[in-house]
């Protein structure tokens, strides 16, 4: 991998440089019930370092604990998803051996991310981490710093986005941010803006000036009136999102994973589903009771929406068809937490802060995909990869 140093645009969240991990402290670990890649360089590593000091184990070195997947190589996790090198105080034995130098690229940056762009690098944190959340929703707003960095090491070949997607995407993450739109009704304005900035690209270049008149028509403006005017929850949007969180849920409950946290709502999903068909009149009530109690964490999903905007709408080498992609996503995201946490309210009577953090990380770790992998699921599951506006206002 051929690297530069150059003068460049540094983008992180006001946060990101006050996060550390708690380690063994940690109520969700992330050396747990995912796939934890080894990259070539560490398992080069691998191949020459023993088993750590008092570590039971008939392999003799690092590399012997890990297994050959069809794009990557990974940790063998034990039966329970442990990590194996996980000691009994929730410490890596690999650290505490060798130090974090010879972590792989995964355990060494999560939940750090870092994507390289031509003329910039953009930071980030990842929502699956509990901790990430507990310092996102410490900060009243959403804010990201920009500087100038002279010797930043990037990819000599780096990313080259269009530089009008990240004015795109800066106008969304600020039409997130008002507060007079309510969550849903700004994921619909987003969808339809990007659909119609999409059809106005395929018609003819979108030049950043032709952005810059877009966005200055008050076409953004007339679509929040309108949507403002979009009943609540119905029955048909409740049945449906309680579908795709079953979907969603599948493959990990066959697979046993995340099961302490997923196993109660999936299964009090599947009694909503019987009792839907049989055309259960209690649930509006709920519906409307729920929808009082879950206004109170709006700041707190706005916020998130934000950071999702701004850390997953635009990875490197996106266009503006990955952005439909992406946004259809989030809304998903969105759907599935707020069914969720209507499950486990109507399962235990509350709703607290901590609920909000489980949910959210659990999912965030579950719909975790690849840009590649989403795009597989939405085609194998809808009709067409890319919604109509309609659907997508359906399901909010």
């Amino acid at each position: 991998m051929i690297r530069k140093r150059v003068s460049m645009k540094v983008c992180k969240p006001d946060y990101y440089d006050t996060f550390m991990c708690v380690a063994d402290q940690c109520r969700f670990t992330c050396c747990r019930d995912w796939t934890i890649a080894v990259d070539d360089i560490t398992m080069k590593k691998w191949h020459k370092l023993k088993m750590p000091d008092g570590f039971a184990c008939d392999k003799e070195y690092l590399s012997d604990l890990t297994r050959v997947q069809p794009s990557t190589c990974a940790i063998k996790l034990l039966e329970d998803g442990t990590c194996p090198f996980l000691n009994e105080n929730g410490l890596c034995r690999i650290v505490l051996q060798y130090g974090e130098e010879t972590l792989s690229q995964t355990c060494h940056t999560f939940p750090r991310e870092r994507h390289e762009h031509m003329h910039r690098v953009e930071y980030a944190l990842s929502l699956g981490c509990r901790s990430v959340l507990e310092h996102l929703w410490k900060k009243k707003d959403f804010q990201v710093v920009i500087t100038e960095d002279a010797d930043e090491e990037i990819e000599r070949f780096s990313s080259h986005t269009p530089e009008v997607c990240f004015m795109i995407r800066d106008w969304f993450v600020e039409i997130a941010a008002d507060r007079s739109v309510s969550v849903p009704d700004v994921l619909r304005v987003l969808f339809y803006l990007i659909l119609d900035l999409d059809e106005l690209n395929e018609k003819t270049e979108l030049t950043t000036e032709a952005f810059l008149t877009y966005r200055n028509s008050e076409i953004a403006s007339l679509l929040i009136e309108k949507v403002k005017s979009i009943d609540q929850i119905t029955m048909d949007t409740f049945n449906e999102n309680n579908e795709l969180l079953l979907d969603i849920a599948e493959n990990y409950r066959k697979k046993k994973i995340y099961a302490d946290y997923l196993e109660p709502i999936a299964t009090h999903a599947t009694v909503y589903e019987q009792a839907l068909k049989q055309n259960d009149t209690l649930t509006e009530e709920k519906i409307g009771q729920f929808t009082i109690i879950w206004q109170q964490y709006e700041d707190h999903l706005r916020t998130l929406i934000c950071e999702e905007l701004y850390a997953s709408l635009l990875l490197p080498n996106s266009n503006i068809y990955c952005m439909i992609i992406k946004l259809q996503w989030l809304a998903l995201e969105y759907v599935v937490i707020r069914q969720w946490l209507f499950l486990h309210w109507d399962l235990t009577g509350s709703l607290e802060e901590q609920d909000l953090i489980e949910a959210v990380s659990v999912i965030f770790r579950m719909t975790g995909y690849s840009d590649d992998d989403i795009e597989e699921y939405l085609e194998s599951s809808f009709e067409s990869v890319i919604w109509e506006w309609g659907y997508l206002s359906f399901i909010l």
